[in-house]
């Protein structure tokens, strides 16, 4: 509570200072690894509307991310939130709408600036695998819905590394061997997460798990040699300012 009140009491002076305008050398940022987390961190820095850049650091990106929930224009809310508030309430047609402000809901999502009132949109997405001893993959497909999303929106783009782990497709050697992993694309939870080692004559064991992704078979060949280069390019595109 003390750091949302802390939290609360600078957004109220940043506003005030600003007189809700724009500052140019303000950038707000936050940290989204998992979608539950952007539930709950992205529209607190939506909110920052003295900010001139807005920024999502999806790194280490352990888990699918989809940045395009319906969410209402009027109130902010997400559909994730009113459903769970009980006044999501579709029309028969099934169009989205929010019971709390009677209107439709906006599916655009998070990062389209039309559907940003007020200078709310994200200007930046920063992408990235984990890195380090114990890293867990990161499944390919979570890079690429994101990075479509950001381009779709016209949003600058920066694909910063893939960690410790590759999909064994893209190596030189593609011959299974001892050591690569499946990666599942529900997302990690605990030490091991969404992986299951490969041996030889066996199969991905399909239970308990989401395969809206399919599985792919991860090789460990350390942060140095996997490098940002992604599908053959090196995406490190950064956000403009209007002076």
């Amino acid at each position: 509570n003390s750091t949302k009140k802390s939290w609360d009491a600078w957004l109220d002076s940043t506003r005030e200072i600003a007189r809700e305008k724009v500052i140019p050398n303000l950038w707000c940022g936050t940290s989204v690894g998992y979608q539950d987390a952007a539930y709950e961190y992205v529209p607190e820095i939506t909110n920052v509307t003295a900010a001139a850049i807005r920024f999502l650091s999806l790194e280490p990106l352990i888990g699918p991310v989809d940045l395009e929930p319906n969410w209402c224009q009027h109130c902010g809310a997400t559909e994730h939130e009113l459903r769970a508030s009980g006044e999501f309430v579709p029309t028969p047609e099934g169009a989205p709408w929010c019971g709390c402000c009677d209107t439709e809901m906006c599916g655009l999502g998070w990062c389209l600036d039309p559907c940003a009132n007020g200078n709310r949109g994200i200007q930046w997405g920063i992408v990235g695998a984990e890195s380090g001893r114990k890293a867990r993959p990161m499944h390919p497909a979570w890079e690429r819905k994101l990075r479509k999303q950001f381009d779709d929106a016209g949003v600058a783009y920066l694909f910063k590394q893939h960690g410790e782990w590759v999909p064994v497709e893209t190596c030189d050697d593609k011959a299974p061997r001892e050591g690569d992993v499946w990666c599942f694309g529900g997302g990690h939870k605990g030490p091991n997460g969404c992986t299951q080692p490969w041996a030889p004559g066996t199969k991905p064991a399909n239970v308990g798990r989401w395969d809206e992704f399919g599985d792919v078979l991860m090789r460990r060949i350390g942060r140095k040699a996997s490098g940002d280069m992604i599908d053959g390019k090196r995406l490190h595109v950064f956000p403009t300012t209007e002076e």
